[in-house]
């Protein structure tokens, strides 16, 4: 087979968005099955979707919430103003319960949100818990590395009727692994300016924070506390995570790997 041979129609961006949720569901439904029995079993101890990323099929459900628990470990960010109470459940299954507790201030038009997420047990007490969401992350990038390296196509690629090919090789059933983890960082080299930006930010966030523990101003432009850096460091990273799969999502396949229609 000669390498000049054509690779096809480039997939779509949606039919490649459209694969990997697929995948993710796959992925993430087994775990949510043993979570939930673990769930129940556990007290709520160990939990998955806490991240609001990895819940997969389940459904979250968030209300406000008037009383604050005693004894938060870390404490909540000064002058709290709000208290927000999240139930995640896989077919009636709970899955997670988290409680956020933070402040919101409006300077103008904007509206600046300071936050820290706890989680807490069935019964709604926090607790030092375990996430699962970590190891269903994991799960889904080796699974992802191990589809695509052996046939081109993970079972989301499949029902979009789409694969991976080695340009160099386009009839060949499988991609070597080497190639598939170069795409993958190759479509992350974008990502790295921004999370060396976010690692300083918060760096610089978490010792201005300690400096203004032992000495706080005695005056404040905000109003009430001293929100600076440290405390807008969560909603910056919030903002920075979701920038970062849109980067991953939407950066074209690098060459000599093509994903393809079929």
């Amino acid at each position: 087979m000669t390498s000049d041979q054509p690779v096809g129609v480039r997939a779509g961006f949606w039919r490649r968005w459209l694969a990997l949720w697929i995948d993710g569901i796959i992925i993430s439904l087994p775990f949510q099955v043993v979570v939930a029995i673990l769930f129940a079993a556990t007290s709520g101890r160990i939990q998955q979707g806490v991240d609001g990323i990895s819940a997969g099929m389940g459904l979250t459900y968030c209300s406000k919430r008037q009383a604050v628990p005693d004894g938060l470990a870390p404490p909540p960010p000064a002058g709290s103003n709000f208290a927000r109470e999240c139930n995640v459940y896989f077919f009636g299954a709970q899955t997670a319960r988290t409680l956020q507790v933070g402040r919101d201030t409006k300077e103008g038009a904007i509206t600046k949100t300071v936050s820290r997420y706890y989680m807490l047990d069935r019964h709604g007490r926090p607790i030092d818990g375990v996430s699962a969401d970590g190891i269903v992350t994991m799960a889904f990038i080796a699974y992802l590395f191990a589809m695509e390296a052996r046939t081109g196509a993970s079972l989301g690629d499949r029902a979009m009727r789409i694969r991976v090919v080695d340009a160099a090789v386009p009839a060949a059933p499988s991609v070597p692994l080497r190639k598939i983890v170069t795409r993958y960082l190759a479509a992350s080299v974008g990502f790295l300016p921004m999370l060396a930006v976010a690692l300083a930010y918060l760096s610089l966030a978490y010792y201005m924070g300690q400096i203004w523990r032992k000495f706080p101003p005695a005056v404040s432009s905000h109003g009430s506390g001293s929100p600076g850096l440290r405390h807008s460091a969560g909603s910056f990273f919030s903002l920075f995570r979701s920038s970062g799969n849109a980067i991953h999502s939407t950066t074209e396949l690098p060459e000599p790997l093509s994903c393809v229609s079929r």
